[in-house]
Formats: structure tokens, sequence, C-alpha cells
């Protein structure tokens, strides 16, 4: 009969911290990667996460200067560093051939206002880099608006020519939404960051984070992860029962005959949120893996060993992987 007594559980016990780094983009602009797998997200170990944009002001205004844009102070991210930037003013550069002209106001990679001007035509057009349209701007940059433009001769600029819409004409840092694939190391984008910089790429996004290291538990003699159940109800109507189904995540648990009770891993690591890997037979690639809130007690009994009860409580089921 088959028994599980070649069986591996694997538990954060410390992390080691990765600096504030550039993570590389999919095609999509929808996944920014390390390579690196079991960020933790323990306490004071939780990833710093700073895609470039726009944190608070900014705001531009006209200026009683022809042809010039106020812009008000304000914080970003920029390039891994948290910037606050004091107001300033912003000379625009007026279209020369045609009418018609799109200028991105930016925050460069220095930290300074900039303009990157739009190529002109005889119309406006919303497609970037499109004669008429906004332009491509660094990939170090931030948008934080944009000023159109439709007569050659210097003029103070009004309202209605300074566009600051977000995710179109300004780059925000907290929009579009982003998650942590803590397992995977990577930062999950649904909707994408416009591709607006030059390349036809997104924004850039910088990381910190601390990676897991895992101990392996001795005396181990049963495990069962967190997982899915689903449960049915139902309400009666007049033409009969209408169901729903619901679904929650169960505490795993584990039992590990101790040695102390006291300073030995299991314990130590109490009530913190850990990665646990679980393999049936350590010897081969098949696992379990889950982050969990690790709460472990000891029972002490003078006719019996010392046992941990350990509960796993998880906001995920674990997942099963086969390498």
């Amino acid at each position: 009969m088959a028994n599980n007594e070649n069986m591996g559980l694997r538990v954060e016990i410390n992390r080691t911290k990765v600096a504030i780094a550039l993570l590389t983009q999919s095609a999509s602009s929808t996944e920014y990667t390390t390579g690196i797998k079991y960020w933790s997200d323990e306490g004071a170990f939780k990833p710093v996460v700073r895609p470039n944009g726009v944190l608070s002001g900014f705001s531009m205004t006209p200026s009683g200067t022809a042809d010039t844009v106020n812009i008000a102070a304000g914080e970003a991210n920029l390039n891994g560093v948290q910037l606050t930037k004091v107001s300033g003013t912003l000379l625009i550069t007026r279209p020369t051939v045609s009418n018609f002209k799109i200028s991105s106001v930016t925050l460069d990679a220095a930290g300074a206002f900039v303009e990157v001007q739009g190529a002109e035509d005889t119309a406006f057009s919303i497609v970037r880099a499109a004669l008429g349209g906004p332009p491509l701007i660094p990939v170090d940059s931030v948008e934080l608006g944009q000023v159109l433009m439709d007569a050659q001769g210097a003029a103070v600029f009004v309202a209605a020519e300074l566009k600051q819409i977000i995710n179109d004409s300004q780059e925000v840092a907290t929009f579009p939404n982003f998650t942590i694939d803590f397992e995977n190391g990577r930062i999950l984008v649904p909707l994408g960051f416009k591709q607006i910089h030059t390349g036809v790429i997104a924004r850039a996004v910088w990381a910190e984070y601390h990676t897991a290291g895992f101990l392996d538990m001795e005396r181990v003699s049963s495990v069962q992860l967190p997982n899915t159940s689903r449960s049915v109800s139902s309400d009666a109507t007049n033409t009969g029962p209408v169901g729903n189904v619901t679904s929650s995540v169960n505490a795993g648990s584990a039992t590990i005959i101790g040695t102390n009770g006291v300073i030995e891993p299991a314990v130590l690591i109490n009530d913190q949120k850990v990665w646990v890997i679980f393999n049936p037979d350590k010897n081969q690639s098949p696992h379990s893996d889950v982050q969990c809130f690790w709460n472990a007690v000891p029972s002490f009994d003078a006719a019996a060993n010392l046992s941990i009860a350990v509960t796993m409580t998880a906001e995920n089921a674990a997942s099963n992987l086969g390498a």
C-alpha cells in the first residue's frame, strides 16, 4: 500500500531583498516579468511596485505669457524613484508650416518639464506619431498632458487647448489597475498600459521585492493544503427552486512532531504569511504550492510526543504543478 513517508514540506523561513529594478514588459504590455519566482508578501517584505506615472498634481493651466503653460507642483513615479517636483512653466513650440499640431508635456528622465513635439498637419489626429497626432514620448519619461494648437501665430493659450485625460493624454501611476503574481514574480496589467512611448511600447515599470528562502520541515506526519469547496443553496419560487453555487477556500493543516515547541522553525514563523511547497515525494518534481498565513500551536503532553498543529489560511487554493 502506498504511503507518503518520503513527502517533503518546504516553508518560507527567510527572505532576500532584490533592489528596485526595471522589469521586462511583454509585447502586449499586460505583463512585466522578472523571471524570479516566489515573492514574499509578509509584513515589511511586501513588494514596492512603481509604474512610471503621475501620483498627484501637475495640473496644467494657461499662462499670461504667449505660448507658455503653467504646470503645478506634483509627485510622480519616475524610473524607480518617487519624485516630488515644484511648479514651473514650459514654452511650447507653435506650428510653422501647417496649422494643426499636438505637443506632449512630459517629465523627462532628469525630472525636468520637457516638450515633445508632434508632427504638423492640416487637421488633428488621435493616432500616436501620425501627422497632426500626439507624439511618441521617450520610454523613461512620463506624459503629463498635451497642448493642441490650430494656429501658427504666437498667442496666449486657453483652457480648451490643454488636455489632461487619464490614460489618454496623461499617464497616472495607479491606472490601469495592476496585480502582483507573487508565485511567478510578475506584474499583471489586465487592460494593458498604453503603448505611447518610442518603439511603440508602454511605460516603464520598476519593482523592489524579497524572494522567499525555504527550509525543509522535518518530522512532518501529515499535510492537507488549502483547497476550494463549493456549496449550493436555493430560493423557493412559484416556478420551482432557483439554485446558487458559492465557493470558498478551506484552511489547510499539517502536523509536525516537534523537539521543544519554542525555538524551532515551525513555531518561529507563527502568524507569518509564507510560501509553502509540498511534494508528495520529495525526490519527484510534481508539487503543490500556496501562499498562506501559518499558525503553529504546540501541544505538550507528558505521555506523548510534542505535537505542533499547523493551520494554513489562504486567499487562494493551492496550485498543483508538474515541475
